[in-house]
């Protein structure tokens, strides 16, 4: 017996009630199935090739020949399988049609046996051809309807009849409780909701409950049906009051600017452009610590410093240093960056930011702070973009003006003392050899980048 279901292993049926199991053990066809006689065990092969099929309990059909025997017990049907004419169709055997006829004779057969069942169940009313749940109310248009009811957890409350049930049912009546489906009950005064799952014990404990008892008998009259709407005032005092860290946090936020207060008792964070709908201050303080307003506030706070919008009109673009969380020698910072297989920085159009801040002054201007591996085309370029350098532009790190122009000047300085390295179209293959076979001190990439750039190649 397994989920409230009782299965007969000799006839390979399940059964959904204790009353429904009886009757099937009463039933011929059970007897058939289990009478150990030699008349019996070649009935219960005719019916295993498919030849015989129930449609009641005392009723069998041959498919062969077309005929419903009556019996009581297996020798009507034996006498008939040992016939002449039986054992010739038998040999030629069941046509496609008939084995359709015998499951539909399986289903109708289990549907009977359903039926009769049900009568003996004093809560269901199946007399006349209706489909009546006297315990419930409720009215099917077919057996099957009345089944799948049988099997819902209102009848199952309904048709219980232990002690606990009672109380239940009581409460029910009283309108407590409401069951809205057949797993879950609604306390009406408790403002909450309990599972039920076939079993009365959790609802059970629920209305013993100190607090529902004492609603109850104060009674569904003396219970607010809706929440109590308090005011900003109400709602700011009550938030002061608060001595939680997180309480803390809000209030800081609230105090930066990050947060407004909203009517209802909800939130308006501005970095995120989001309404927050949170009546306390723990899922609030979730939001506030999460990585995605973490990101948003910083930004707002960089735009709201520069006093500039980000990446506005020509030289004036401007575009925030990574938030101090992600560290220093990562790869980009921002989402849209990658490096292709020049290791130059590129951009991907769909992955966040437009590439507008790509004109002169963009990104790394050269001086100051910069990261400079942006394309910009004017002077604020990345010495590994395809620019002309920036001023200071190959510094990584905090620099000062002075020391960005010292790095253009050694650049540009003699790589001996004395001597001057000529990068323009005299000499091109050789100084590319050089450069690949690490003769000079910079780097074989950006070596031959720099010849490309001066010998007229790039931009």
């Amino acid at each position: 017996m397994d989920d409230d279901k009782y299965n007969c292993t000799a006839c390979d049926v399940s059964l959904s009630s204790w009353a429904e199991l009886q009757q099937h053990l009463q039933g011929s066809s059970h007897k058939i199935q289990t009478e150990p006689t030699h008349e019996a065990e070649e009935v219960r092969v005719a019916i295993a090739e498919g030849f015989l099929v129930f449609q009641s309990s005392q009723k069998i059909k041959c498919l062969l020949c077309k005929i419903v025997i009556d019996f009581h017990d297996s020798l009507p049907i034996y006498n008939h399988i040992q016939e002449l004419e039986h054992k010739r169709l038998a040999s030629i055997g069941l046509p496609e049609e008939k084995k359709e006829e015998k499951q539909s004779g399986n289903d109708e057969l289990e549907a009977q046996q359903k039926l009769e069942a049900m009568a003996l169940d004093k809560t269901l009313d199946v007399s006349g051809g209706s489909y009546n749940c006297t315990a419930c109310n409720v009215q099917a248009k077919s057996i099957q309807q009345l089944q799948q009811h049988m099997e819902g957890g209102k009848h199952k409350l309904r048709a219980n009849e232990s002690p606990e049930a009672e109380e239940v049912k009581a409460q029910l009546d009283k309108g407590y409780l409401r069951q809205k489906s057949g797993l879950k009950i609604n306390c009406l005064l408790c403002k909450t909701q309990v599972d039920f799952l076939d079993d009365i014990g959790p609802i059970y404990q629920h209305i013993h409950d100190p607090e529902h008892l004492r609603l109850a008998e104060l009674g569904l009259g003396a219970v607010p049906t809706e929440v109590e709407v308090l005011s900003k005032e109400e709602l700011d005092a009550k938030l002061n009051a608060d001595e939680s860290p997180e309480a803390e946090t809000v209030r800081e936020a609230m105090k930066a600017g990050f947060l407004r207060r909203e009517e209802r008792g909800k939130f308006f964070c501005k970095p995120c452009k989001a309404t927050l709908d949170f009546k306390e201050v723990r899922p609030l303080n979730e939001h506030l610590s999460g990585n995605k307003h973490q990101y948003a506030a910083y930004m707002w706070q960089m735009w709201k410093r520069s006093g500039r919008g980000f990446w506005r009109g020509r030289g004036r673009g401007f575009f925030p240093p990574p938030p101090p969380m992600w560290g220093r020698g990562g790869g980009h910072p921002y989402p849209g960056f990658y490096e292709d297989y020049h290791a130059n920085p590129r951009f991907d159009r769909g992955m966040m930011y437009p590439p507008t801040f790509w004109g002169r002054g963009g990104w790394g201007r050269g001086r100051g702070r910069g990261r400079s591996r942006g394309r910009g085309r004017g002077r604020g370029g990345g010495s590994r973009g395809s620019g002309r350098g920036g001023r200071g532009g190959k510094n990584q790190n905090e620099t000062t003006e002075d020391e960005g122009i010292k790095a253009d000047e050694v650049l540009a300085s003699p790589v001996g003392a004395g001597e001057q390295q000529s990068y323009g179209l005299e000499n091109l293959e050789e100084n590319i050899e050089a450069a690949l076979e690490g003769d000079n001190q910079m780097p074989p990439k950006k070596r031959v980048r720099n010849i490309e750039v001066i010998s007229g190649t790039g931009r």
